[in-house]
């Protein structure tokens, strides 16, 4: 059975990857390289992302002092590979939504794991991943 957190993570991700994917291709349109795009609309969503899954999916006590700057971390190395991996796949005749979709789901799998794991641990929020 899916735990109510991964159910939550996966609404809560559904619409932040909704949000980038929308941004990456209106800053895709307005000629950007798919790298560039596909990082800028990631980094708009990084902070409103944060706030929904610390609040309703992980509902953690953990301090945003400490929380933040790991969540920074995971979503700097998120945001490299949204701008690497769309790039490489639109340079190997990937089409550029297909690209950013694959990103996203490699993105969301990384994130979950790190967030559950380390952003947001603690024993409650470790208890209601389990």
């Amino acid at each position: 059975m899916i735990s109510q957190t991964v159910c939550k993570f996966v609404v809560v991700s559904g619409c932040g990857s909704l949000a980038y994917i929308l941004l990456s291709s209106v800053f895709l349109e307005l000629g950007m390289a798919p790298g560039v795009a596909s990082a800028l609309g990631y980094a708009l969503c990084i902070y409103p992302v944060y706030r929904t899954q610390r609040k309703l999916v992980f509902q953690t006590d953990v301090r945003d002092t400490s929380a933040f700057p790991r969540y920074v971390v995971v979503q700097a190395l998120n945001l490299l590979w949204s701008g690497l991996i769309p790039e490489f796949l639109v340079n190997h005749g990937v089409l550029p939504l297909v690209a950013f979709f694959a990103t996203n789901i490699l993105n969301a799998t990384w994130s979950f794991v790190m967030q559950s794991r380390w952003v947001f641990r603690n024993k409650l929020s470790v208890a209601k991943c389990n």
